[in-house]
Formats: structure tokens, C-alpha cells, sequence
């Protein structure tokens, strides 16, 4: 107690001096909590996301991203012993005015899947007028009242077949599927989707209620078992478990940031402390030489140090959860963006376990900046106290520095080359933390080797005050480095996080315009996953080539397709893509089979990026077999690109 109150009559007697400090612990929390609130409450938007669409759905049959399979299946399913009810159905994006996105379920509306399944009551006037009409629509109540739509109303909607116009015959409460989205949600017969979004006889899914009697797992089992080549059964826990595998990179960059931050406020409350400290030293030393224990010294130093992280922490926690709720929109885009996922609408909640590891890392990083330099402090007799005035304190034995030099350097190079070899998030996290407190650590000596060159160059264009300047500079070399650390590890930050986007930029702009030299390129103008443009009819490659002055159309399509337990994106293209080099080739690394590209087009072969290779431990030359509804397609791996369209990989 009498160290703590001790440590309270210091920290008020030189608050502005620490206010520094606190901002610094104060901003390391706020970006740790930020970051940490920001991520959990986008995950959690898209987690709900496929809760709701499941409805009370427990498992889905499906064949990849709008892949197609015979409708029939949907009965093998049915007759599984565990099922209660399987129900075919067609998933589709339609587009209404304004470019809002509309998730269409394709469902056989003459019994109650709506509300069985899926949860959302469907409210039709007319039963039989909507099933006879292909033009039915029922939207959820939330969707009509934010257009002032009522039954009979007029809607018209852009879909893959083009422009359409349906009439609202039906709306669904804001139930189970229709919450999800903002209520962003329409149900149509299935037949009339299929005319739609597939094609007649074929559907997207198969959404099967399991028995409350029976194990989720063993039914999973027993439908896979009846199920033809190419198709899976997808359980609401696994798709969870994808949704953040393919999100995690993300969150990784931004914990990364967040690392960063806490790095930098330890620095700044290392270097501020260190100089607070050692300009009391005079006083550390009078209540040396009246009795007082080194010990009880330096746990006071500790407790001003505490005190101050306190601070930091209630500044940094309401500062955090503001700066999480500019970040919730952002990440959310970026997500939807870089994983090809569709933006929920994400709300922040002030979670305590997020909350609480910031207020630990800020509390944490306040006491151990401290730890060292109040033992330094602490230590010194009264009499070096006066005769070193101006001066700063000893430190360690330059030997014991040197070694915590090379143990950092040889701690930042095993991790690198652990990244190198095993790369993960965790290594990735923990290479940067090595790289960073190495950084901090080379300060000193690079302060003492520019100090000469740094004395000579400031006399000679600034005369005798550029030589006071720099004596000054050199006067303090602790504090000196420290200042540099923390500017360099600040620097470091910025160029990394420059260096990454500029280097994604620049190759997307390099490949891209080595793989599309066509004239013309015709795209939906609405956009479904991300920055995946939505999908149109085959028809419409057909009428452009007919267009008087067109040389040629091809079509192409991009789709995530399930692969060794990972979604990789498939980039389909006509044949002609691939043996006419006017519309562009995607550039190949130096290994590749011969004849690649007639391969290729001959449907014998594929190239893939560098990281599925990566991925998957393939390499050039081996076989990849993908399941497909019509079976098993295999092909030989012709080349590398530096395609990415997927986290997992990408195979055109």
C-alpha cells in the first residue's frame, strides 16, 4: 500500500510529462479492442447469415456454387431413413431497382416448406393464381414496406434470363429466411425459378430437416452414401468452419495492425518512462540514502507505471468501441470483397471478452515498458546520483546487450524462415513481433555508427549550431535509440502495409492486362459476391456475336467449387480463349508442359495459381481431379499463374 501510495503522489505530481504515456497506452488498447470488436461482429453478421438461410435445415446437399444437378435427387435424399424432409430448391440473386441485391428461393409452394423449413410464413390471397402464373413473387414484409409494395403491386427485376417484370402475390413474415439480409428475401414457385436461374428439371440444393430422433452426423453419412459423383452433404457447423477459414486471412492482417500498435505503445512508454525516471533520479536517491529498499523503489516506479496503463486503458476501451464501429463497415466490405461473400448488415457490440484482453495488453504493455527502466532507476546510489546529474544512468553490460542482440537476430531469422516454410497466421503474427522488437533492438547501434557521420555533416551545413544539435543528439544515445525504435517500427508499419497493397495492385494490373486484351468486355452491371459479377444468360454470348462489326464472343465464368475440403475458384472460358492469343493469356511461370495451351483447350489440362500449388503440394505436370455432377474430371496441371481469385486457389 505504501508503495502504490507513493506511486500515486508521483504520477500526480508529473501527469503533463505522462500524458504522453497515456495517450500512447490508450491508443495501442483502442486499436487492439477496435480490431478485435470490428472482426467478431462482422463474423458473427455472416455466421448469422447461414443460420438463417439454413432455416431449420440441419444439412444441404449441393454441388459447389451454382452448380446444377437433376432435380430427382432430391427424393433419393427424402427416403434416407434419419430425414424428415428434404426439399429441392433453386437459390438464386436477382437485382431490384436502385442495384439492391434480392436472394430468391425457388421452393414447391403447395405444401409448407416456407414455414417448415425455412421458418417464414408465406401469406398468399390467392394459392392458385400464384402457382398458375410464372410471374409470382412473394417478398418479405420488410422489402415491400421499404419500396411501399402491396399484393398485386408490380415488380420488375434483373435476373441472369434478363429484365423482368413479376407481380407481388404474397408476402412473408419476417420470420426464420426473411430476416436474413435486412429482409432482402423473395420466394418463388420452384418451377418458375428453375426457368430463371437454372434450367428445366435442375436445381441448386437440397435443404433436409433431419428427425428430431435422429444423429445429425449419421444421416450426413447415409445420404453421401446415396448420393451420384460430384455432389456433398454440407452441414450448417461446416460451412460455419469454411466461412472462417476463408475470412481468417483478413483477420490476420488486421490483428497484425493491432500488433503493430501495442509494439509502438510500448516504445513510446519505454523511451517517456525511461526519461521521467531518470530525470528523478535525485529524488529516487535521497529516499535511497533515508532507508528506503531498492525494492520498494522500483515496485513504486512499477505502481506510477500502473497507474498510468490504468489511464491508458479507460481512455483506450470507449475510444476502441468508437473506432470498432467506423471499422464495422470496412471490414465488412473488405471481406465481401476479398473472399467473394455477400456484406450483412454487421452491428458492433461491446463484447467484455475482446474488451478485456485490450484492458490486459494495455495494462501489460504499461508495466513491462517500465519494468526496466525502474529497476535502472532504482538501483542507483545517492552519491552516483549526484555526481552523474545530466547524465544517463548506467545500463546493462554492453555484453549482455550484444547477446539479446543476437538472440533477436537469430529469433527474427528462424521465424522468417519458419514462415518460409510453414506459412500460417500464427507464424506470420509471430514473425512480425520478432521482426519488430529486432528493429527496436538495432536502434542503438545504428545511432552510435551514424553519430560520427551525423556530427560531421550537421557542422559542415549548419556550422556551430548544427554541431550543438548534433552533441545534443548523442548526449542521451538511450534515449536516442529508443526514439528511433519507435519511429522505425512506426515506418516499418506504414511501408508494410503499403508494400502489400501496392504489390496486390500492381499484379492484378500486370496479369490482368496480360490475360484480357479483348476490345469489349459485356458484364451484368449488378454485382453478387464480392466483386463477382452476377451471372447472365449463355444466350446473351450468342446474340453478341451476331452484332454486326463483332469479330467473335467468348463467355467465361468464375465460381468457387469445393476441393480437398477447401472452396477453390474455377475460371471456366470457351475453348477459343485458349488457342487465339488476340484476347489474351494469362502470363506463365517458367515451368509448364509442352503444348499447354492446345491442352487446355482440348479440356485435358488446366493452369492454376501459385497458391494452390502452395495449397495443395502439387506441382507442375501432376493430376487434380475435381468432383463434378457428371463425374469425376480430371486434368493435368499444365502451368502456374498469378491468378487470384481465391484464397485456396484458382484453376483456369
Amino acid at each position: 500500500m505504501g508503495s502504490l501510495r507513493m506511486a500515486r503522489r508521483f504520477t500526480r505530481g508529473g501527469a503533463a510529462r505522462l500524458a504522453l504515456t497515456v495517450l500512447a497506452v490508450a491508443w495501442g488498447v483502442a486499436l487492439v479492442a477496435a480490431v478485435r470488436l470490428a472482426n467478431h461482429a462482422v463474423l458473427r453478421a455472416f455466421v448469422e447469415v447461414i443460420d438463417t438461410m439454413a432455416g431449420r435445415a440441419a444439412l444441404e446437399v449441393v454441388a459447389g456454387e451454382g452448380g446444377l444437378f437433376p432435380e430427382d435427387v432430391a427424393a433419393a435424399v427424402g427416403a434416407t431413413p434419419g430425414v424428415e424432409v428434404a426439399v429441392p430448391c433453386v437459390k438464386g440473386a436477382a437485382f431490384a431497382e436502385g442495384g439492391a441485391l434480392l436472394t430468391v428461393y425457388g421452393v414447391d409452394l403447395t405444401g409448407d416448406a416456407t414455414e417448415r423449413v425455412y421458418g417464414a410464413r408465406l401469406e398468399v390471397d390467392d394459392p392458385q393464381a400464384f402457382l398458375a402464373r410464372p410471374d409470382s413473387i412473394a417478398v418479405a414484409r420488410p422489402f415491400a414496406a421499404a419500396r411501399g409494395l402491396r399484393p398485386g403491386d408490380r415488380l420488375e427485376l434483373t435476373t441472369p434470363a434478363g429484365r423482368r417484370a413479376f407481380t407481388v402475390r404474397g408476402l412473408l413474415d419476417a420470420d426464420g429466411v426473411a430476416r436474413a439480409y435486412a429482409g432482402n428475401v423473395a420466394a418463388m414457385d420452384l418451377h418458375a425459378a428453375e426457368q430463371l436461374f437454372t434450367r428445366r428439371g435442375f436445381i441448386t440444393g437440397v435443404d433436409v430437416v433431419v428427425a428430431p430422433e435422429a444423429e445429425v452426423r449419421r444421416v450426413a453419412e447415409a445420404i453421401a452414401r446415396r448420393l451420384p459423383a460430384g455432389l456433398r452433404v454440407e452441414a450448417t457447423a461446416e460451412r460455419q468452419a469454411d466461412l472462417r477459414r476463408v475470412t481468417e486471412s483478413l483477420r490476420t492482417a488486421l490483428q497484425a495492425l493491432g500488433l503493430f500498435g501495442l509494439v509502438a505503445a510500448f516504445l513510446i512508454t519505454f523511451n517517456r518512462l525511461s526519461t521521467v525516471f531518470e530525470e528523478r533520479a535525485w529524488q529516487l536517491g535521497v529516499l535511497r540514502a533515508v532507508g528506503v529498499r531498492t525494492s520498494a523503489v522500483w515496485r513504486s516506479l512499477v505502481g506510477e507505471s500502473l497507474l498510468v496503463g490504468t489511464a491508458g486503458v479507460a481512455l483506450g476501451i470507449p475510444l476502441g468501441i468508437g473506432l470498432g464501429r467506423l471499422l464495422v463497415p470496412v471490414i465488412a466490405t473488405a471481406s465481401a470483397v476479398a473472399d467473394k461473400l455477400v456484406a450483412p448488415p454487421a452491428v458492433l457490440a461491446a463484447e467484455p471478452g475482446p474488451l478485456l484482453l485490450a484492458g490486459v495488453l494495455g495494462l501489460a504493455t504499461a508495466v513491462l515498458a517500465a519494468a526496466l527502466p525502474a529497476w535502472r532507476a532504482a538501483r542507483v546510489a545517492a552519491a552516483e546520483t549526484m555526481r552523474s546529474r545530466g547524465h544517463e544512468a548506467p545500463g546493462a553490460s554492453a555484453r549482455v546487450v550484444w547477446v539479446l542482440r543476437g538472440v533477436a537476430l537469430a529469433a527474427a531469422g528462424g521465424s522468417l524462415a519458419a514462415l518460409a516454410r510453414h506459412p500460417s497466421a500464427r507464424s506470420g503474427l509471430l514473425a512480425t513481433a520478432v521482426v519488430a522488437v529486432g528493429t527496436a533492438l538495432a536502434a542503438r547501434p545504428a545511432v552510435h555508427g551514424a553519430g560520427f557521420l551525423l556530427g560531421v555533416g550537421a557542422r559542415r551545413i549548419a556550422g556551430p549550431v548544427g554541431r550543438f544539435g548534433a552533441a545534443s543528439f548523442l548526449h542521451n544515445p538511450r534515449r536516442t535509440a529508443l526514439t528511433v525504435a519507435t519511429l522505425g517500427v512506426g515506418l516499418g508499419c506504414v511501408v508494410w502495409f503499403w508494400t502489400m497493397a501496392e504489390s496486390f495492385r500492381s499484379s492484378l494490373v500486370v496479369a490482368l492486362t496480360a490475360a484480357v486484351r479483348a476490345d469489349l468486355v459485356v458484364t451484368s452491371v449488378h454485382v453478387t459476391n464480392g466483386y463477382v459479377e452476377a451471372p447472365v444468360s449463355e444466350e446473351l454470348a450468342r446474340r453478341l456475336a451476331a452484332v454486326p462489326g463483332v469479330a467473335v464472343a467468348i463467355a467465361s465464368r468464375v465460381i468457387d467449387w469445393p476441393h480437398g475440403g477447401r472452396r477453390v475458384a474455377l475460371e471456366a472460358l470457351d475453348a477459343r480463349y485458349f488457342t487465339d492469343a488476340s484476347f489474351g493469356r494469362w502470363p506463365l511461370a517458367r515451368q509448364q508442359i509442352s503444348d499447354v495451351w492446345e491442352r487446355v483447350a482440348r479440356g485435358e489440362a488446366a493452369v492454376v495459381s501459385a497458391n494452390f500449388l502452395s495449397n495443395f503440394g502439387a506441382r507442375v505436370g501432376e493430376r487434380v481431379v475435381l468432383a463434378t455432377p457428371s463425374g469425376p474430371l480430371d486434368l493435368v496441371i499444365g502451368g502456374v499463374t498469378a491468378a487470384f481469385e481465391s484464397p485456396a486457389g484458382t484453376i483456369h
